[in-house]
């Protein structure tokens, strides 16, 4: 019953789920307030748990939090489905995280749980008894009764035997126990079994079904996490049984002795023999170097990267420091658990005892390798023997619980990394002054020293080099283990020696790098080499500035291809970004950026201004500047550095509407450097108050930066801002008429927005905005025609000083009509008082649009033409956009006037441009046929480079005209406009499209695509079954296929399904003829392309129609085909091709795929080609797909191999192609789940 009511509160929607679980919480916190009745409720006659009373007290009032309408209604937000389950679980998750804070132990904590589930649902009896009381009858209680009595009888069974295993002296702990100690012993964050989420559900199915056998093997990557895993399974499993882990074989004999039934027993330790305790289930966990004997284990696959993230975060870790942890331990339990351990983890690895002090030293100085000829003969100098018998000492301890090294297997490739190096580091070391160290510093020099040219192809050339089978002598898994080793070196090793020669080493490295290309290349390391010699690499970048060697090239050189191109330079800004975060590099690596920057290159990505809005942030110390009072030291540093640009940067900083910012910056990876951290309040007040009056003091009399600074003004103190205003009527007085007026606009503006919008958080107050009114008055423009500009800005807002507000009653229409009459008076009185509208109109064509002419229509001359104004208003603009406004809006359906006008227009040498707006015009009021009918062939082009709104009576003028002068992109906009007015008929629509094929292309805009998708679709309907017209209208779709999708192709599609001619004259041009080795280049290259196109398209299955095959046609189509390709001389494609096109087959009637007569065809005609051909177009066909780490690929081949299955008996032909599919997506799979991981996506 508790699951129908969940479902049935989740059915109500995330509003009313908030509602009805935030009342049921309030009500029990209401009924349970004082913790006796909490208490009573959970244990009943029984002992709580906690013992001690404060603790208890807390923990109650923390159990208050958790059902406080805050959580319950964080709870409803997160729901993503409409299941009862999700909703079930998100409350006892986020009951049993407090009883894991106190220590509870799992037993206890669910049965505590589930009864405040059931009391708290209960609460709906009281709160709404007519809609959920009758969820709460008879059957109710029983299911409750029943779950509390199932969960008690487990915990008096475990209290009755651990009393007896504690007399008997068995080293034994139930799974909570396991839990608890877990916790204790970890931090940064604490685990505990609930971070062993399992997500191999290979596993998780097979364990299922085998979980209450008397034994299970289970092998895992690590016996320890393969432990917990299972006990994170039965968990889940809500398994009822009590869960004991087993510390020693004495202990484990005892409990046969002991004879106790029904419980589920997992030994922690090792032993010759362990023999299985009857009548209960023996889970045995096993690692993969233990054998088992004529047994079935269950594999448990290692958990992918991205659950291990998810676990890390979800236990408190932050995704950065999740992040490097599992690239540094590879995501290997044992290491990190070493760095999680709380104290001292002092048990010795193995291989520390075992692997010869030569080979560690070896595997820790290289870190990673890949078995290339390169890496081997490095690895043979340093270890002073073949590369063999190095494998043979070292290979043993690529597995196991605590592992030196770890392998990965990928695309026929080995490459082998130190299962953590910070941990290996951390057992061994080698001296500066040991002879292998000598030798690695060396040898490293040659390897990173070596620009290959692999390294400095783009993304395609690297594509191209690989199909090439270009390969690196040395692999760049060396090169970063290299660096890695002297990173490690220089950050543990802290001393001056050591630092000295790595500087040493770092400044040899940079002294090679002479060209842009080496530069690409030496970018791939720049960050390791940042951090292991800071002061060589900074020295290098300042020298740049200087004696450029193609540094500078990476910046001015950046590629802007998003799927291919790779720029080097962001490699470099990121090694700046980790000095910045370095107190003692700082003040260097800000100068250099500064200077960079005032080389103003244009960025594609990442850029400077990214960085000085960290470094300059208000609200977060991102570098290593942490006060107010540094922050503003350096903003001083950088107008005398990079003038220009910190003005805007600056701005952007103070200006909270553009606050956007990404990440942090990239710091070093083992370096000490100062973290992100808050900035105070007290100090993003002097930050923000400093940052304005640097900007204020730097204004230079700028119209620009005045009108970014006048929308900050009001944020600051009233004498400040008085003193700002002050500052900005000095400027004002200084500047010409036409900046005056755009600052005073713009203070218009910014009254207006805040009085329309004054019910908004972030408008000003009354009486600041009255400030900015009186400074509005005091601003005055010698040129007064000027003071009348604003009316026709055209920026959606009204020129209003006093606008009704917004959302009250009315304020659109009260708005628009105190707009035009402030508009109307104004422009009466500007004519009144003889103002100059030629003045007017030139400085509002400087605008990107203006209302005047539409205004000058409306009330100039009392809206009664004015053939002087127009031309006026011609003469002050080339475009003469406000001029034929002005025309347009007349109101005056007068062809003559347009006639007279066109006619001086045309003695005039008007611009076609011109003539040609007055031309559509006169066609959109005239009755008859436009004039443009009869203007030179040049307006007339002009014209038609736009589609013409015109009336009914006009429309096949219009389609005829623009036929034979727009191009087809125009042409077809033009006729989907008058269908989409007045839809024209499918025969209509058919003859438009006639002799299209001459008519002169041009770019389509984003709407090209529908319209033609629109029309066709209108006569593909009407004609297909019309032979003739199903033709053309199939050409029609060639012409637009590259608009068309091949289901939008449906008449050259219902012809080549009927047609195999038609499909061998597409192989014909696609393929090579049988036994020739010779390119078709008889044929033009464009036309064998656009062949090439259609027959990629063409994904059909031969005579198919309406989701059925006929198998006679089907095989007559075949036939034919066949003959066709042997008279072609292309026989050798029959199978190939074929098979591709039985890809696309209906499902049968029974449901599988493919129908029945392409079974039967694929029986008679199919071969190995035919097979291969299909699979590789069902392969294909799957397109671009998000990872699952395998879980998809594997669903796919079950439904590959149930189909193989069921066509097995009576087509073993067809059945073949699908079960060659099951492998390859059974492969996939595979391969999916390892690069999930390896951290490879």
């Amino acid at each position: 019953m508790i699951e129908l009511l969940l479902d049935a509160i989740v059915s109500l929607g995330s509003t009313e789920v908030q509602n009805v679980l935030t009342s049921v919480g309030e009500s029990a916190v209401k009924k349970f307030r004082e913790s006796h009745a909490w208490k009573k409720l959970i244990v009943g006659t029984g002992e709580f748990f906690i013992k001690n009373e404060q603790e208890e007290n807390s923990f109650f009032e923390d159990l208050e939090l958790v059902l406080s309408r805050e959580n319950l209604t964080q709870i409803a937000k997160e729901l993503k489905s409409d299941e009862g389950y999700e909703l079930k679980h998100k409350l006892y998750n986020s009951l049993m995280k407090l009883m894991n804070n106190y220590e509870i132990p799992y037993e206890v904590a669910e049965t505590y749980t589930i009864r405040i589930i059931y009391a708290v649902l209960e609460q709906l009896k009281t709160i709404a008894p007519d809609k959920y009381e009758h969820y709460f009858l008879q059957e109710w209680k029983e299911e409750q009764e029943r779950s509390f009595l199932e969960l008690q009888n487990r915990i008096d069974k475990m209290s009755n035997e651990l009393a007896i295993y504690n007399r008997e002296q068995v080293a034994i702990a139930s799974s909570g126990k396991m839990d608890i100690e877990l916790r204790r012993k970890t931090q940064n964050p604490s685990i505990g079994i609930e971070f062993f989420i399992v997500d191999d559900e290979r596993f998780q199915d097979e364990f299922e079904d085998q979980r209450y056998e008397e034994l299970v093997f289970v092998r895992g990557r690590s016996r320890e996490e393969t432990i917990y895993c299972v006990l994170n399974e039965l968990w889940r499993f809500n398994d009822k049984r009590p869960i004991y882990i087993v510390k020693n074989i004495e202990s484990w004999n005892k409990l046969h002795v002991l004879e106790n039934e029904g419980n589920v027993y997992i030994p922690w330790f090792y032993a010759e023999e362990i023999v299985a305790i009857e009548n209960n289930t023996n889970i045995f966990v096993i690692d993969e170097n233990t054998p088992v004997f004529n047994k079935k284990v269950l594999e448990l696959r290692p958990r992918t990267r991205d659950t291990l993230s998810r676990c890390l975060k979800e236990a408190g870790m932050e995704y950065d420091k999740a992040y490097a942890l599992l690239a540094d331990t590879h995501g290997l339990y044992a290491q990190m658990k070493k760095q999680l351990f709380r104290g001292e983890y002092l048990k010795i690895p193995s291989w520390m005892k075992r692997v010869s002090d030569r080979a560690k030293k070896t595997c820790l100085l290289i870190g990673s390798w890949e078995e290339i000829e390169g890496d081997k003969l490095i690895i043979e100098s340093l270890y002073g023997n073949s590369y063999d018998r190095f494998l043979e000492e070292v290979l043993p301890y690529a597995k196991g619980e605590d592992p030196l090294l770890y392998m990965i297997k990928r695309n026929g490739s080995i490459s082998y990394y130190l299962a953590s190096a910070e941990n290996i580091w951390s057992y061994l070391n080698v001296l500066t002054n040991e002879k292998i160290w000598q030798s690695f510093v060396t040898a490293a020099y040659e390897v990173i020293n070596e620009s290959e040219n692999l390294f400095t192809y783009d993304s395609h050339e690297r594509l191209i080099a690989q199909f090439k089978d270009e390969k690196l002598f040395w692999s760049e898994t060396m090169r970063k283990g290299m660096l890695k080793t002297l990173l490690i070196k220089s950050a543990y090793q802290n001393d001056e020696e050591t630092q000295l020669t790595l500087n040493r080493w770092t400044s040899k490295v940079l002294d090679c790098v002479k060209t842009e290309k080496q530069w690409i290349y030496i970018s791939k390391f720049w960050r390791e080499l940042c951090e292991i010699s800071p002061e060589a690499t900074l020295e290098r970048l300042e020298n740049e500035l200087n004696e450029d060697t193609g540094l500078l090239c990476l910046f001015q050189n950046q590629s802007s291809d998003f799927f291919f191109g790779r720029n080097a330079y962001i490699d470099v800004l990121w090694g700046i970004e980790q000095f910045l975060c370095q107190r003692e590099y700082f003040w260097r690596a800000f100068r250099w950026l500064l200077k960079l920057d005032a080389c103003y290159f244009e960025y594609k990505s990442n850029s400077p201004k990214d960085i000085f809005s960290k470094i300059f942030c208000i609200w977060m110390n991102f570098s290593s500047l942490r006060t107010a009072k540094e922050k503003l030291a350096a903003a001083e540093i950088a107008f005398d550095i990079d003038y220009n640009n910190i003005w805007e940067y600056l701005y952007s900083v103070i200006n909270n509407s553009r606050r956007s910012m990404v990440g942090e910056l990239s710091p070093p990876k083992y370096r000490e450097y100062e973290k992100a951290q808050p900035a105070t309040i007290a100090e993003m007040r002097k930050a923000h108050l400093g940052y304005f009056e640097l900007l204020i003091k730097h204004m230079n009399f700028s119209v620009d930066r005045w009108k970014k600074m006048i929308d900050l003004t009001d944020e600051l103190p009233q004498e400040l801002r008085k003193n700002v205003f002050e500052q900005l009527l000095y400027e004002l007085s200084q500047m010409s008429d036409e900046e005056v007026m755009r600052i005073k606009n713009k203070i218009r503006h910014l009254i207006y927005k805040d009085r329309y919008f004054s019910s908004s958080d972030w408008s000003m107050p009354e009486e600041i905005i009255a400030e900015y009114e009186k400074l509005l008055d005091k601003i005055n423009i010698k040129t007064i025609e000027y003071e009348y500009s604003y009316l026709f800005i055209n920026n959606h807002d009204y020129p209003l000083l006093h606008p009704i507000p917004y959302k009250q009653r009315g304020e659109s229409d009260d708005n628009e009509s105190a707009t035009q009459e402030l508009i109307r008076d104004k422009l009466v009185e500007f004519q009144s008082y003889g103002y100059d509208l030629t003045v007017l109109a030139k400085v509002c064509a400087q605008e990107s649009f203006s209302t005047l002419g539409y205004y000058l229509a409306k009330y100039w001359n009392d809206g009664k033409w004015d053939f002087a104004t127009f031309k006026k208003l011609l003469a002050v603009q080339v475009s003469g956009t406000i001029a034929i406004d002005y025309l347009r809006n007349i109101g005056s359906s007068d062809v003559k006037l347009c006639d007279t006008i066109i006619e001086d227009l045309s003695n005039n040498s008007c611009s076609t441009e011109i003539l040609a707006e007055v031309y559509k015009i006169e066609g959109q009021i005239t009755k008859e046929i436009p004039l443009v009918t009869f203007a030179s062939e040049e307006i007339k082009k002009e014209f038609w480079k736009k589609c013409f709104y015109c009336d009914d009576h006009s429309k096949f003028w219009a389609l005829a005209e623009c036929k034979k002068y727009a191009t087809l992109a125009v042409y077809l906009d033009q006729v989907h406009l008058i269908h989409y007015r007045n839809p024209l008929s499918a025969e209509q629509i058919f003859e438009c499209f006639e002799d299209i094929e001459s008519m002169p292309h041009s770019e389509g805009n984003q709407l090209t695509s529908y319209h033609v998708k629109q029309l066709i679709g209108v006569i593909q309907e009407a004609y297909i079954n019309d032979p003739q017209k199903c033709i053309r209208i199939a050409h029609l779709e060639i012409i637009f296929m590259n608009f068309l999708d091949w289901k939008n192709m449906k008449c050259f599609c219902h012809i080549i399904k009927q047609s195999s001619e038609l499909f061998a004259q597409l192989v014909e041009v696609v393929f090579k003829k049988d036994h020739s080795t010779v390119e078709n280049h008889s044929k033009d290259q464009a036309y064998i392309h656009n062949m090439y196109t259609i027959y990629e398209k063409a994904r059909f299955c031969p005579t198919e129609s309406n989701g059925e095959v006929s198998e006679e046609q089907l095989e007559q189509w075949i036939e034919k085909y066949r003959q066709l390709l042997l008279e072609n001389h292309q026989e050798s494609l029959f199978e190939t091709t074929l098979g591709r096109l039985f890809s696309f087959s209906p499902v049968g009637t029974d449901g599988h795929e493919p129908c029945e007569a392409v079974r039967k065809m694929i029986e008679k005609y199919g071969d190995e080609k035919m097979n291969r051909a299909y699979q590789v177009a069902v392969y294909n066909r799957r397109g671009v797909f998000s990872p699952s780490a395998g879980k998809e690929e594997l669903r796919m081949a079950k439904e590959f191999k149930e189909n193989a299955q069921y066509l097995e008996s009576s087509y073993p032909k067809t059945a073949k192609i699908f079960y060659g599919l099951y492998e390859t997506y059974k492969k996939d799979s595979e391969r999916e789940r390892k690069d999930a991981e390896n951290g490879w996506y």
